[in-house]
C-alpha cells in the first residue's frame, strides 16, 4: 500500500530528527524537539488516565519541524473534499441514493449513538478512565468514524462501478455525519461524568445538527446556481477559458466560507454545489477549462493526502513512546465499532433484501464493514479537540487506529475486492 510507505517515511523522517537533536552538538541545548521531552513524560504516572494531565503537556514549549500539523491537517481535506464531491456525479451514485442514506446517514448515527455508550461505559469498569463521560466518548466516537474518501479510489478501482460509487458516497456523507457529532458532542466534554445529561439538551444537540445541515444545503444550491448562471453569461467570452476554472473552484470555496463562518455544515453545502456545478457548469466551459479544474483536482488531492500521511507517520514515532499506556483504550475502540458497524450493516442488508430481486451479497457487506480506512482528518479533528479532557489520549490513541486501518483494513478489502472481481468475471463469462 502506498500509505504504508508515506507513513514509513513519516517515521523515517521523525527518527533521524530524534538522532540529530540527541547527538549533535548544536541542538544539545535547545530542547526544541518533541522526541526530547518523551522520556520525561512518559513514565509519568496518570499522564493518559487524568482528564486533566493534558495541562501539563501543554506547559512543555514544544516545536517540532510540522508544527503546522494541526492546520495543515485540517486543510488537507478541502482538496480531498472537492475532489471526492466532484467524482460523484455519476447515474450509479444517483440510483443508490436510498442506499447511501440508509448506511451512510442513518446507519451512522446510530452506529455514532451506540459506539459512544459502549467506549464510555467499557473505559469506565474496564480501562481504567474513571472521569470519561459521554461527551469524550461520541466525540471520540465521531472522530475515528471519519475515513479517507481517496482510499476508494485505490483500493476500488478494480470493481463494479456501482459498487465504487456506492462506497464512495456512503464515504463522504458518513464522514459529514461523523464531524457534526464530534462538534455536538464536544460541547458535552466538561459535564462531570457522574452528572446525567438532560434530554433536552441532546434533543437541541440533534435537532442543531439536522438544521446545520439543512441550511448548508440551501447554501450549497444557492452558490451552485449562482455560479452556473455566471458561467453561462461568460461562455461566449474569447479568453473565458482562461478564468473559468478559477470561476468554478470559487463555487465550493465559496460555499466552505460560508458554512464555516456561519457554523454550519460545509460538507454537505460542497456536496450540493459540486454536484450542480457538474450538471449545469461544466456544461458552459471549453473543454480544455473542464480537463484543467478536473486533473487539478485530483492531483492536489493526492498530493495533500500523502503529505497528510507522511506527518500521520511523524506524529506516530511520539505515540509508539507511551504505546504501552494507550494500547487497551486502542483496542477497545476497535473492537466496539467492528462490533457495532457489522451489527447494523447486517440488519440494514436484512430490510433491504426484502425488497431486492438481487440481494447484497456477503462480499459487499464485506466492503461496508472493512472498506473505510482512516486517514489525516481523523488526526486532525483530535489536533481541534483542544484541551478537553483525555486530548492526549485521544491524538495518540487515533495514531494507532489509523496505521491499524491503514494495513488491515486496506489488505481485507482488496481481498474483498479480487473476489468480487473473480465473480464478475466469472458472472460475463458465462454469459
Amino acid at each position: 500500500s502506498g500509505h504504508v510507505c508515506h507513513i514509513l517515511l513519516g517515521l523515517m523522517i521523525a527518527s533521524i530528527e530524534d538522532f540529530v537533536r540527541r547527538y549533535a552538538p548544536i541542538f544539545q541545548h535547545q530542547g526544541v524537539s518533541v522526541f526530547s521531552d518523551i522520556h520525561s513524560i512518559k513514565f509519568q504516572t496518570g499522564r493518559y488516565f487524568n482528564p486533566s494531565s493534558h495541562i501539563s503537556e501543554d506547559r512543555h514549549h514544544v516545536t517540532d519541524i510540522f508544527k503546522f500539523s494541526s492546520s495543515f491537517l485540517s486543510d488537507v481535506r478541502t482538496p480531498v473534499l472537492f475532489f471526492s464531491c466532484y467524482s460523484l456525479y455519476n447515474r450509479h451514485f444517483a440510483r443508490q441514493i436510498i442506499y447511501i442514506f440508509l448506511y451512510g446517514f442513518c446507519g451512522r448515527f446510530i452506529f455514532l449513538a451506540i459506539t459512544g455508550f459502549l467506549i464510555k461505559w467499557l473505559a469506565s469498569e474496564f480501562v481504567g478512565l474513571e472521569y470519561f463521560n459521554y461527551g469524550c466518548a461520541w466525540s471520540f466516537a465521531g472522530i475515528s468514524a471519519i475515513v479517507d474518501p481517496l482510499s476508494g479510489f485505490s483500493v476500488f478501482k478494480d470493481t463494479s462501478q456501482k459498487n465504487f460509487f456506492l462506497l464512495l458516497g456512503i464515504y463522504v456523507v458518513g464522514n459529514t455525519i461523523g464531524v457534526e457529532i464530534f462538534k455536538a458532542a464536544l460541547q458535552l466534554a466538561p459535564y462531570p461524568s457522574n452528572q446525567a445529561i438532560p434530554a433536552t439538551t441532546i434533543m437541541i444537540l440533534l435537532l442543531s445538527i439536522i438544521l446545520n445541515i439543512f441550511i448548508s444545503l440551501l447554501i450549497g444550491t444557492a452558490v451552485g446556481l449562482l455560479t452556473s448562471l455566471f458561467s453561462r453569461l461568460i461562455r461566449h467570452t474569447k479568453s473565458c477559458e482562461f478564468y473559468e476554472p478559477f470561476i468554478t473552484i470559487g463555487g465550493p470555496l465559496l460555499t466552505m466560507l460560508i458554512c464555516e463562518w456561519n457554523g454550519r455544515s460545509e460538507i454537505f453545502g460542497v456536496i450540493i454545489c459540486c454536484l450542480i456545478q457538474e450538471r449545469y457548469v461544466f456544461i458552459n466551459l471549453s473543454t480544455k477549462s473542464v480537463m484543467s479544474i478536473k486533473v487539478a483536482m485530483e492531483a492536489f488531492a493526492f498530493l495533500s493526502n500523502l503529505l497528510g500521511f507522511v506527518l500521520i507517520g511523524y506524529k506516530l514515532y511520539r505515540a509508539l513512546a507511551v504505546f504501552g499506556q494507550i494500547w487497551s483504550f486502542a483496542l477497545m475502540v476497535l473492537l466496539v465499532s467492528y462490533f457495532v458497524r457489522l451489527s447494523i450493516i447486517i440488519a440494514i442488508t436484512c430490510v433491504l433484501n426484502f425488497r431486492r430481486k438481487r440481494p447484497i451479497g456477503t462480499r459487499l457487506q464485506g466492503l461496508l464493514l472493512f472498506g473505510g480506512v482512516r486517514g489525516p482528518r481523523s488526526y486532525a479533528l483530535t489536533c481541534f479537540y483542544g484541551n478537553a479532557p483525555y486530548a492526549a489520549l485521544f491524538r495518540d490513541a487515533q495514531l494507532l487506529l489509523i496505521v491499524f486501518s491503514v494495513v488491515i483494513d486496506t489488505l481485507i478489502s482488496k481481498m474483498l475486492v479480487r473476489s468480487i472481481k473473480r465473480k464478475l468475471d466469472k458472472i460475463k463469462g458465462d454469459k
